[in-house]
């Protein structure tokens, strides 16, 4: 026996698929998943991008900050990914991270 889904379901989750596709549904807001310490002075960074945006990964040593430094531009891809990204411990106290991206 066959297992057959109903008459005309194949064309609705295509429409609909086609729809969320097209309908300029809003892309996730960047963040940060984690960081973790490797050795004794790097550290990784892990994030997941969208397709079809530019991340950038940014570092200040205080908060508020109008300051922030770019670390690592990442370019528009077609596909979704995940990065992870190495940095070097500092002898500042403090290292905070941000992530930007644009549509």
């Amino acid at each position: 026996m066959t297992n057959r889904a109903a008459p005309g379901f194949a064309g609705f989750l295509f429409a609909a698929i086609a729809l969320a596709l097209s309908s300029g549904a809003r892309a996730a807001d960047p963040h940060i998943d984690r960081v973790e310490r490797l050795g004794t002075n790097l550290i990784t960074i892990h994030f997941d991008t969208d397709a079809n945006r530019v991340y950038v990964l940014q570092y200040c040593a205080e908060i508020p900050s109008t300051n922030w430094i770019d670390h690592t531009e990442i370019g528009a891809t077609p596909f979704p990914n995940h990065y992870v990204l190495v940095d070097t411990i500092t002898n500042s106290n403090v290292r905070l991270y941000r992530l930007r991206a644009t549509p």
